[in-house]
């Protein structure tokens, strides 16, 4: 019939349409934030999108419901962003004019808004512009603006927020006027840490474990210098432990070292306050730091990736399911040209080269694959490059011999909406090709 050719090309031409604009498959991924029990990614086009543990009171995936479909969704009601950072239960965005939106939980004032427990959907940050990174550290938030002035709010019982003393909590952030020059923010769950243009460190609040890095086990209610560090370029706020990268590639850490998670050989099965900066053995050339709560982090100028501390969780990503913490990094076996890493709770995310985001780790709450139900034990692609969306099923490497995890033999689903828009086009041109010809 002469009008079914048409009728396939106009059929092609509307699948190429839905498939061009698909937001989440058309966009490449810029940064990815893992936390406790979601996963927070960027994308090139200025959209944020999450997947993770939905059921909750904390509102964690800013898509205005406590329901999912257990899947990859956008979090809508935001503008353009450029950065983001996720916490234990609240996510930080920071939008293309400086300003600072935020989600999740808001029991300390971490949302810097006040009239709810938890946001659902973003809200924005009265009292912040210019600023250029964030980070939250479960129950206190901080910012940096362009002039590297550092902003703090949230909650500050052990003076946290740099304001010279301790107390409840503050929604609005306040400026810490002692300290300026600063180029980066890390915070932790109940301490601050920075970098200044200088290569020094510095750092307040809670201390009982070293975490502020001033010798001794007392609360450090202002900025103060932490001793023994130069020529420092990066660091990173866990839980309760802090690493810190130098320029010549060498890792240093300090805080709670149970696990060996500074990886100085401490505290593999008690916890051992590190009170003083303590140089992580068996890495170099390293580039990038994470820390999270029982385990560390590390990228290498190779684009290779390492771990230490705790591995319960398969933190490691080397296949084998155990509790016994490491003595030394150990090396993610396979996996090659990572360009950027995230440490979660107990999940892990890497971007490699090809812009594809790989993750391993706790899956518990269905931070890395909805609906598994089990720690992924070693890497697996969650999503493909630019011109491609989510990896909704993708293939769970059996564990090693002798683990208790039995792996998933799915067979991986991509869905290349690429791929799927250029046969579109292909079978449109074809179908009208054909009904111009029998005109």
């Amino acid at each position: 019939m002469r009008t079914c050719p048409l009728l396939i090309g106009l059929m092609a031409v509307a699948l190429l349409v839905m498939a061009s604009g698909t937001a989440a498959a058309s966009a490449g991924v810029v940064s990815v934030s893992a936390a406790f029990a979601h996963t927070v990614v960027l994308l090139d086009d200025g959209t944020v999108w999450t997947w993770g543990w939905a059921d909750t009171p904390w509102g964690i995936l800013g898509t205005g419901s406590d329901q999912s479909d257990g899947g990859y969704r956008q979090v809508t009601g935001l503008p353009r962003i450029v950065a983001i950072d996720a916490s234990f239960k609240t996510s930080l965005a920071i939008d293309a004019d400086g300003r600072v939106w935020a989600w999740g939980d808001n029991e300390y004032g971490q949302c810097g808004n006040e009239g709810s427990a938890a946001f659902f959907s973003p809200v924005r940050i009265d009292g912040l512009s210019n600023i250029v990174q964030v980070s939250c550290g479960g129950i206190n938030c901080a910012a940096l603006d362009s002039d590297g002035h550092v902003w703090t709010w949230g909650d500050n019982k052990y003076g946290q927020l740099g304001a010279g003393g301790a107390y409840g909590k503050s929604y609005r952030p306040i400026r810490v006027n002692s300290v300026d020059n600063v180029k980066m923010v890390a915070a932790g769950n109940g301490y601050t840490v920075v970098l200044k243009n200088d290569g020094t460190v510095w750092a307040w609040g809670e201390n009982d474990l070293g975490m502020a890095g001033a010798g001794d086990k007392s609360n450090v209610l202002r900025p103060q210098q932490i001793q023994g560090l130069s020529d420092i370029v990066k660091i990173d706020a866990g839980y309760d432990h802090t690493l810190a990268l130098r320029k010549d590639g060498t890792v240093w850490g300090w805080g709670d070292g149970a696990q060996n998670k500074i990886g100085n050989g401490q505290g593999f099965y008690d916890t051992v306050a590190v009170r003083t900066a303590a140089r992580c053995s068996g890495l170099s050339n390293i580039v990038d730091v994470q820390a999270s709560d029982q385990a560390s982090m590390a990228l290498a100028g190779d684009g290779s990736v390492y771990g230490w501390g705790s591995a319960i969780d398969g933190q490691f990503g080397n296949s084998v399911d155990i509790s016994e913490p490491a003595g030394s990094p150990v090396k993610v076996p396979g996996l090659t040209d990572v360009v950027a890493i995230a440490a979660g709770y107990g999940h892990r995310a890497v971007i490699k080269k090809d812009g594809s985001v790989w993750m391993w780790g706790r899956n518990q709450e269905d931070q890395i694959q909805p609906g598994l139900g089990k720690k992924v034990l070693a890497p697996v692609k969650k999503l493909e490059g630019s011109g491609t969306t989510v990896v909704q099923q993708p293939t769970i490497p059996p564990a090693a011999t002798g683990s208790t995890e039995t792996g998933n033999s799915d067979i991986a689903t991509y869905i290349t909406i690429g791929g799927v828009a250029l046969l579109a086009l292909a079978v449109g041109v074809i179908g009208l090709l054909l009904y111009l010809r029998k005109r």
